[in-house]
């Protein structure tokens, strides 16, 4: 029986030592392979990184050669389209020019701030200003101001349009007007 308990502690002692040693290589090993594992999530991050700013990297070149390529003049019917600033007195004027080149009168001006940003400015990332007009005048000259007003190269976003008649005997109306105007 002694070879029995001695060969029964032998296997004992074999198999805690098998368990122990596992135990010691799990408790230096995982934590490693926990370490590899979060290393190679980090890896693969900054390839994702290093794709998307290359991606980006191009983009920027085609707009790049895309901005070369513009025909002359083009950048400044946008400058005009959607100047920097409100330019506030250059606006009138443009709206007082169209107005007697309709033959019509303009009665009053106001521009405001935007009270509140738009879809449009957002999408333009532009900044508005409202503008309402009272406009008077006969009905073709009206219409004479829409096209003008349609084909002028500064951005402008109709709001409302108010039409009255003020003077049945000489056929004069009023076009009260509210309007955004965009600028950078």
């Amino acid at each position: 029986m002694t070879y029995n308990i001695k060969s029964n502690i032998a296997i004992i002692a074999s198999i805690l030592i098998i368990i122990g040693g596992l135990g010691v290589l799990l408790g230096l090993v995982w934590p490693a392979l926990i370490d590899l594992n979060a290393a190679k999530q980090e890896r693969e991050q900054k390839k994702e990184e290093k794709t998307a700013k290359e991606n980006l990297v191009e983009r920027i070149r085609i707009l790049a050669s895309q901005f070369d390529s513009l025909a002359p003049g083009t950048l400044e019917k946008i400058e005009r389209a959607m100047p920097r600033g409100q330019n506030v007195p250059d606006v009138l004027t443009q709206l007082e020019n169209m107005a007697s080149e309709s033959n019509l009168i303009l009665d009053s001006a106001d521009f405001t701030p935007a009270a509140a940003r738009t879809a449009e400015a957002d999408i333009l990332k532009a900044k508005s200003l409202t503008a309402s007009l009272a406009l008077k005048g006969d009905y073709p000259a009206f219409s004479r101001w829409l096209d003008l007003f349609e084909s002028n190269s500064r951005l402008f976003d109709i709001r409302s349009v108010d039409f009255n008649l003020s003077s049945r005997e000489r056929n004069l109306f009023t076009l009260k007007i509210k309007f955004l105007i965009y600028y950078q």
